[in-house]
């Protein structure tokens, strides 16, 4: 056996088990939905798994990594200022950070 025809061997033998793990966390992912709600710490178990076995490249990382990473509130953060230009009094016109305190009580 040469050494290319070893090296072809074990490359076949790389991707049937890429493929076997792709399979498995497709398998990981499906039954991590399931559980979301209920058990999430368990949800996340399964995540975690996805993420370990699988390269970052495959749709199954991309996609658990995105839900283990989301934040609970989705949308815009609660709490966020407007930049003072960006106020607008009740009349539509236009503010500045010296008419901040007016605007945010309605006087102008």
């Amino acid at each position: 056996m040469t050494r290319s025809t070893s090296a072809r061997g074990s490359n076949a033998t790389v991707a049937n088990v890429r493929a076997s793990l792709e399979r498995k966390a497709g398998e990981l992912f499906a039954s991590s939905q399931k559980p979301a709600k209920t058990q999430p710490d368990e949800a996340k178990s399964l995540l975690r798994t996805i993420t370990k076995i699988v390269p970052a490249d495959s749709p199954w990382y991309i996609r658990s990594y995105k839900i283990l990473n989301q934040r609970k509130g989705r949308g815009r953060r609660r709490g966020r200022v407007a930049a003072a230009g960006g106020i607008r009094s009740r009349d539509g016109r236009g503010g500045s950070a010296s008419d901040t305190p007016a605007l945010a009580l309605g006087r102008l």
